[in-house]
């Protein structure tokens, strides 16, 4: 099907580009911008790797087209992240540049290091357009509609399957990476927007959205189900933990009663053998056991600086624990083939393989700032209750998930500025520093 729409695609981006250059024009920005994250986003390079890469160079070539117009080279006027968000990329790019003199693939490292600074001047860019509450919709509505496109190419890989929601998940394990998006991508975008939605839902000036709210929450839900991720899963019910005791706290003791009944169906004999083979429990520890053990024998040989930016993949052999043609070794030898970086699996270790001790340090930063900016915007919001506040809790609950989803997987928080894991994640996360910096001026 991806082969087919190709040449469509082609035109279509093409098409959409001369109507950016008319929007533009017309000062529509808020279309404009809409557009150029979904194109970053919907793209993949599933689609035509050249087409995606053309994209993205438009897309950085308008946004930056966009900003000198607004802001000229007055520096002066320049919007700022906080200092600590500064501070905290530079000694990341430091790290990484270190890293790479000490690695033996330092190459691949400085290439790292140029990607990763490509994606936070986007993110800084998208940061700097955020000046009002309707520019802040626009990349909400922005995030949605991928979503939905999401959805779209997921159901229609469903239902090749002819709706067998097993075979579809045994073979997304056996082919992992070929689809049009990775399900753990696609579990992250579900949470993303369930997470959002619920807030919302608490919103009694969205009253009379809330059979639309609960649609869509319904339909994400649905989504989540059909990609299997358990990660995702865990991290969403983690975040609607996070929801629920900030904004109704009685609501706690209903929600843990439906999940204990929700558990409880896995003790029917009939169907257990279904829920054991969708959830693939013989597999939780066989497999990320091979994993931790030899990413754990990279970590010991380079604690210090790491193995370099993207280097763990070419140490791990080095220092392999397993036979080669054994069952562990030809398991992680499917991993190692499917993906550059992130072999850990997990935020964290990915962190400390590739950039030392340090690197574990400021992976563990990360959530630090994120929750102190957040919790300090949620208690300048809380008073009026506004949306704004609503809007700040949903995010903060999506940050928490991703850190908590980050213990068993290592993309969607920062990994090297790749743009379909980590964009939704730094989008809203530059949202919460708006309302950070807007409402700690009215507040001092």
């Amino acid at each position: 099907m991806l082969l087919i729409l190709q040449p469509f695609l082609a035109a279509v981006v093409i098409l959409a580009f001369i109507l950016l250059i008319i929007l533009l024009a017309e000062k529509k920005r808020k279309v404009v911008l809409v557009f150029v994250i979904a194109s970053l986003l919907v793209l993949t390079r599933t689609i035509d790797p050249t087409l995606r890469l053309i994209i993205q160079l438009l897309n950085y070539l308008l946004l930056s087209a966009i900003f000198f117009k607004q802001y000229e080279f007055q520096l002066q006027n320049y919007p700022r992240f906080p200092k600590v968000i500064g501070g905290y990329i530079v000694l990341l790019l430091l790290l990484m540049i270190i890293s790479s003199l000490h690695s033996q693939h330092f190459y691949l490292g400085i290439f790292q290091v140029g990607r990763t600074m490509l994606f936070f001047y986007l993110i800084y860019l998208l940061y700097a357009f955020i000046n009002d509450e309707k520019m802040i919709k626009s990349y909400l509505l922005s995030l949605f509609l991928v979503s939905i496109i999401y959805l779209s190419f997921l159901i229609y890989e469903f239902v090749q399957f002819n709706y067998d929601l097993l075979a579809f998940n045994i073979s997304s394990n056996e082919v992992n990476g070929n689809s049009y998006i990775h399900k753990n991508a696609l579990g992250s975008f579900f949470v993303l927007n369930l997470l959002l939605l619920i807030s919302f839902l608490f919103n009694h000036k969205y009253l009379r959205y809330r059979k639309w709210i609960i649609l869509f929450a319904i339909i994400f839900t649905s989504g989540l189900v059909i990609t299997n991720a358990r990660a995702a899963l865990i991290a969403l019910i983690v975040g609607i933990v996070f929801l629920i005791y900030h904004l109704r706290r009685t609501y706690l003791k209903y929600f843990v009663t439906i999940l204990l009944m929700l558990a409880s169906f896995y003790f029917l004999l009939p169907i257990q053998k279904y829920i054991d083979m969708y959830f693939r429990f013989e597999r939780i520890s066989t497999g990320r056991d091979f994993i931790l053990s030899s990413i754990w024998a990279v970590i010991k040989k380079n604690w210090l600086f790491g193995a370099g930016p993207a280097g763990s993949r070419y140490e791990m052999y080095k220092e392999l624990p397993y036979m080669l043609g054994s069952p562990e070794e030809l398991y992680l030898r499917h991993h190692y083939e499917q993906i550059e970086f992130g072999h850990a699996h997990n935020f964290y270790l990915f962190f400390f393989s590739d950039l030392g001790i340090i690197g574990l340090i400021l992976s563990l930063m990360l959530p630090f700032i994120f929750l102190k900016i957040s919790f300090q915007t949620i208690s300048f919001l809380e008073k009026e209750k506004g949306e704004n506040f609503y809007l700040s809790l949903g995010i903060t609950a999506f940050g928490i998930a991703m850190f908590v989803r980050g213990l068993f997987e290592w993309g969607g928080i920062l990994s090297y500025g790749t743009i379909g894991y980590d964009i939704p994640f730094w989008i809203l996360f530059s949202i919460q520093l708006f309302l950070y910096q807007k409402y700690k001026t009215y507040n001092s």
